[in-house]
Formats: structure tokens, sequence, C-alpha cells
């Protein structure tokens, strides 16, 4: 069978959310039957495979692949289902997440008409949490008839889509005075102003087109959103663009090579493409909402592998892409539940990877930050332990004077 997109589906453990995200691709305009759906489970441990089958007996063009252990990491699925590409283009959908009906049809047209092999657009992001509806977030941001808060993802173009607050700029999980902070100040000023076309009245930009990535820098001040994309697969898999082997930070490498390999590259500035779910439920943590060591250090572990391939392509503008990240990269650390020897295995690793970092005044005065939040971090554990250690000796001590009188 001819088919126009393969699209992977990588799964773990996705029974609550998979078979929204299947739908999704079901009722794509284009046509299921021109779909390849290549779906791979990293060795589920709940129904997810009963789904899997049931789709694949119900339509042709769905193929599952179960991996005989669980590689543990999004990268592995993503990286076995790019080998079994038969399309000539390539998109990607996770399992708790969905596409908007048109998504495969607008990206598919638009890349097989124009002279780019990478074409995009943006997602909304999803809040199902009704904690979050709160008077104030009811009041700023739109809410969908399901009753979830929905945000556009960030955009440096100004664009259409008045309706919806940005995600980034107007992140809503930041509260208190850390919140007001950022929004006021720190967003603008790692972001800064939104640019306006100069050639429309209103000012909004519906599409940009760049032959290389260098001809406008500004596309990297939007989030990786490797799904938001459709790929030419031939840039893909003759380049050997693959996942690193990191549970995070993998998408954001995949992309960067892939934009540095890329001939001709499209932003649809004014048209949703994806459904990014943000669940909260302890039912719905996936590995990269479970803040663990490893996710804390797999996420500077991807963070340098994207300097060092910015590096070796003599890209200069690193800190556009990284700034962000290592922004995010300080609510994980101060989120993780971290012993002192791991915060001392990060502070070295953070130090290699500021060595390799080329960034100006914003980047190095990020990671100053960051490394003297380590280090008082790692300071104020063994103050803590220490004098944890001298109320076990006192007590040691009241009952040895106890035990004698």
């Amino acid at each position: 069978m001819s088919y126009k997109i393969s699209i992977i589906v990588p799964v773990y453990n996705g029974d609550k959310t998979l078979e929204n995200a299947l739908d999704s691709i079901i009722n794509q305009t284009i046509g299921v039957k021109n779909l390849q759906v290549i779906i791979v489970d990293d060795k589920s441990t709940d129904n997810s495979r009963i789904i899997i089958d049931e789709y694949c007996q119900r339509y042709e063009s769905f193929e599952a692949i179960y991996l005989k252990r669980n590689i543990g990491g999004a990268y592995g699925p993503k990286n076995i289902g790019l080998k079994h590409v038969k399309a000539p283009y390539i998109m990607f959908l996770d399992s708790d997440d969905s596409f908007e009906r048109d998504a495969c049809r607008i990206l598919y047209n638009k890349i097989t008409h124009s002279n780019a092999q990478i074409v995009y657009g943006r997602y909304k992001r999803i809040y199902t949490d009704v904690n979050l509806m709160t008077k104030e977030n009811r009041a700023d941001n739109y809410i969908s008839p399901n009753l979830e808060l929905v945000q556009k993802s960030h955009s440096a173009f100004k664009d259409s889509l008045s309706e919806y607050n940005d995600d980034i700029l107007d992140n809503i999980t930041l509260t208190g005075i850390m919140g007001s902070l950022w929004r006021n100040i720190f967003g603008r000023i790692f972001y800064g102003r939104t640019i306006k076309n100069p050639e429309t009245e209103d000012g909004v930009f519906d599409e940009i087109y760049i032959k290389r990535l260098e001809d406008n820098i500004d596309i990297l001040k939007s989030l990786p959103s490797f799904w938001t994309k459709i790929y030419d697969a031939d840039l893909i898999l003759s380049n050997n663009i693959r996942f690193p082997e990191v549970i995070s930070a993998e998408d954001l490498n995949f992309i960067m090579e892939a934009y540095f390999k890329a001939d001709g590259i499209i932003f649809l500035n004014n048209t949703f493409i994806y459904n990014y779910y943000m669940r909260d439920s302890d039912d719905d943590k996936s590995i990269t909402k479970d803040i663990s060591y490893r996710l804390v250090y797999d996420s500077l572990l991807g963070y340098a592998k994207c300097s060092n391939l910015c590096n070796k392509h003599g890209f200069e503008n690193t800190e556009i892409i990284l700034n962000p990240f290592l922004l995010n990269w300080i609510i994980l650390y101060k989120r993780a539940y971290l012993d002192n020897s791991q915060k001392i295995k990060l502070l070295r690793e953070f130090e290699i990877f500021r060595s390799h970092y080329n960034c100006k005044w914003k980047g190095n005065l990020l990671c100053s930050i960051i490394i003297k939040m380590i280090n008082r971090s790692i300071q104020k554990k063994r103050r803590y332990n220490k004098r944890g250690n001298k109320r076990k000796s006192e007590r040691y001590k009241r009952y040895e004077i106890d035990y004698e009188n």
C-alpha cells in the first residue's frame, strides 16, 4: 500500500489516553488509508496492548511493534519506529495527546507544494486539572466546552490567535511573586518583544519561510514540539537523524539536527496542529513528569548534547534555544528530592556543561545563578545533616544518663 505519511506513536502504559490519540488519527481529513500508523509499545504493563491489537485489527494501515524489554525512555520506541517508515513524510504523536482534525492534510499539502523539508504549526497546551480553574484563570484564559483551560504555544511572531494566552509568557503554573516577576519582567527579557510583520496592516505573520536556520533564528524561540511538524523522510533517514538516549530533551536534539540539515523550513504561525495535554493526576504521571534524579541528570545531559551539536555546526546563537530550558531546569532541580552525592555530581556536570556553552551575558548570568543555587543547597544539606547528627548524639547521651539513674 502507498502511504502519504508515516505516523510514529510511542506507547508505554497509556491505556487511559491511547484511544483518544488513535481516534485523532482515524478522524484525519486526509483519510486514515493514507496514513501508515506505526505504534511502538515499550513493554507496557497495563491494557495498552489490548487497545493496540483492537485498532490494528480494525485498520489495515495500523501496525504494532511490541518490544521484548522495556527501554525506559521514549527515544527507544521513536527510533525503532523510524526503521519501519514507508511513506515519503514522517510525523509523530504521543499516546497522551491528539492531532487537530486537519493536521495531516494541512502539513502534507504545504510540504508537497513548497520548497521545504520541514513544515510545522502551533499547538494548544491543554490543562485538565480542575484545581487550575480559579476565578483569575477563568477570566484570563480560554476555557474549552470540556472545561479545559487552553493556551497557545509561544511564537516570537505576531499572530491572529488573540483569544488564547501564551503558554510561556503567561505561564499559569508559576504563581505568587515568582509568577508575577516572570510574566512582567523576566519572560520579556528572555523572549523579547513580539515581532510584527511590516508588510501587513495588522502586523500579523501567517507563514514564515526560511531556506536555512540562520535566515531567521527567532523561530527557535518556540519550544521544540517535534510532534507539530511534518518531516521529509529522506531528510531524517538519509542523514541518520535519531533521538539520543536520554529521557528528556531528546526531542530538542532531534529537531535541532533536522533544522541544521533541512533545505527549507516553513512555520504556519496561525494554524493549530496538535493538542498537548497537561495531565497532573497521579495516574497520568509520565517518566518526564516524575521528577527523579534521573530526569534532572538526563535533562542536563540532553542540554549538553544540544550545546555540542550547535558548536559542531558553528551555530552562534545556542542560548536562544537553551536559556529557556535552563530556566526550567532550575524548577526541576528545586522540586527533585536529591541527596548530597547526587547534587555534587550535578554540580560537576553543570560546570562541564558551562565550559562548552557558547552563550552571551544572559546565558552566563543563568549559569552563575544555577551554580550558586546548587552550592547553597549542598551546604544547606550538610548543615541540616550536621544538626541532625548532633541531636542524635545528644539523645544517646540522655538515654545513657537515664539508664544509669
